[in-house]
């Protein structure tokens, strides 16, 4: 699995209990920005992101997205980073469960589907957290990504 923080345009691979960074896409609350690195798959395929509760499986967050992977020449696609697009754009927060997202231990579930419908699955721990320079935008994170999220809980989003 692959993981960008969304402006750096850069993918790093997940690793057990690795703090991914929460960020505040367009659409609104705050997502993980994540993709794979597949073999054996063709270009077009798609991203299916889940955010799973660790104790219970209940699935906290999820995105699809459709991508057309850069094939290197050691034969490996990876989604280009330059468009969160092409990423699945994997939602934590606003987090309406009664366990907060931020700071804590959860499962990744990636799945990659391709035209022809192979699939590739894989898990890992990770821990979704707040980690903005933006002191209101910091703060608004943290709360939106708090147990129990009600609208207006956190005040105006930060512009």
């Amino acid at each position: 699995m692959l993981w960008t923080d969304g402006v750096s345009m850069q993918l790093a691979e997940v690793t057990a209990d690795l703090p991914i960074p929460l960020e505040p896409p367009p659409q609104g609350g705050y997502v993980m920005y994540l993709g794979a690195k597949v073999r054996n798959m063709q270009a077009c395929v798609e991203f299916q992101g889940r955010l799973r509760d660790r104790g219970t499986g209940f699935e906290v967050g999820f995105d699809a997205r459709g991508s057309t992977l850069v094939i290197n020449a050691d034969g490996w696609g990876y989604p280009d980073p330059r468009n969160n697009a092409n990423v699945s754009n994997v939602n934590g927060c606003p987090d309406y469960t009664k366990r907060d997202v931020n700071g804590q231990s959860y499962d990744l579930e990636m799945t990659v589907v391709d035209r022809e419908g192979r699939t590739a699955k894989v898990t890992q721990p990770i821990v979704p957290t707040c980690m903005l320079a933006d002191p209101a935008t910091q703060a608004d994170c943290v709360c939106t990504c708090a147990a129990n999220y009600t609208l207006g809980k956190c005040g105006s989003p930060p512009p």
